[in-house]
């Protein structure tokens, strides 16, 4: 037991060292091109994301852990898949709901949110959380069935595709628009 959880653990590790490490260089790229106000538009798009991200969660993520892994490790694997069904349609609705209200006020919550008159940028943001809670779907299910080596990729994922998404950019060609497509689209790409 102890060897496993040591394994199992470490594979979780390994996957969030990955992620942040791919993180941190996008930081470091994109501060360094984008200068400090618009490198600030990003980290509040960021911000935002995750605060919305708790918000619409409602608990999806921890009741899928919960009740799948119990089902799951005891063989009952039928009555989990319908959990994970049922999870996954409340969460398809919640991400739905959200997105819309986001799309239909971009242009107000681009400027009171983040000062910016540009709409594009909460539509990025309503992109990005669509994205960010299937993602996090993924990560929950695969933890709840213990199959951490595929937690651990998709914990990774939408770090690396932010990277990948620079170098087809090229760090020349790189303005606000591109950055804020890349951030928010990488997890609806992963």
């Amino acid at each position: 037991m102890g060897g496993k959880l040591t394994r199992d653990t470490s594979v979780i590790l390994f996957g969030n060292l990955i992620s942040s490490t791919f993180a941190v260089i996008f930081t470091i790229l994109v501060a360094r091109f984008l200068g400090p106000e618009n490198w600030g538009i990003i980290a509040a798009i960021g911000s935002l994301l995750t605060i919305l991200v708790a918000v619409c969660d409602l608990g999806f993520s921890s009741a899928l852990f919960r009740f799948v892994s119990k089902r799951w490790e005891s063989g009952d694997k039928k009555e989990a898949l319908d959990v994970v069904k049922t999870i996954w349609t409340l969460r398809f609705f919640t991400v739905l709901l959200f997105a819309l209200v986001l799309l239909i006020f971009s242009s107000s919550l681009s400027q009171t949110l983040l000062k910016i008159d540009d709409p594009r940028f909460m539509i990025f943001v309503a992109v990005g959380l669509v994205g960010a809670l299937f993602i996090d779907f993924q990560i929950a299910q695969s933890e709840a069935r213990q199959e951490w080596k595929k937690a651990a990729f998709f914990i990774s994922l939408t770090n690396i595709i932010r990277i990948i998404g620079l170098a087809v950019i090229g760090l020349d060609n790189l303005n606000l628009v591109n950055v804020a497509f890349v951030f928010t689209g990488a997890s609806v790409v992963a």
